[in-house]
């Protein structure tokens, strides 16, 4: 038994040390992953997660997305793609109206 453990030890302390030499080169690449489902994040797939970034799109609109970084718009973007499936969890039209208005006012902004 002992053995089992200091192997699996062994195994977790060796990838833990690729991991961070991956991670401290800046090569490290995070899949865009639901977590509480582990698959891939696309639109219309999971409402909270539409709703999160629903919220966030409403937070950056504020201001008229001045402070939002590129990247981030990019993913927002790519997220209201499909802008009828990333509102879809909004059954209330004049909320999704707004969704779909601030979508279009990102879109339009120079972060594209």
């Amino acid at each position: 038994m002992k053995q089992i453990y200091f192997h699996a030890y062994r195994n977790a302390s060796n990838q833990y040390v690729k991991e961070i030499s991956v991670a401290e080169s800046g090569r490290m690449l995070l899949p865009n992953l639901i977590l509480d489902t582990g698959a891939p994040d696309r639109a219309g797939a999971y409402a909270p997660a539409d709703r999160a970034y629903a919220e966030l799109l409403d937070h950056h609109a504020q201001d008229h997305f001045a402070h939002m970084p590129k990247a981030l718009a990019d993913d927002m973007l790519r997220h209201f793609r499909d802008r009828n499936a990333a509102a879809s969890f909004e059954d209330d039209q004049s909320k999704r109206a707004k969704i779909l208005d601030e979508v279009n006012q990102l879109a339009s902004t120079t972060h594209r």
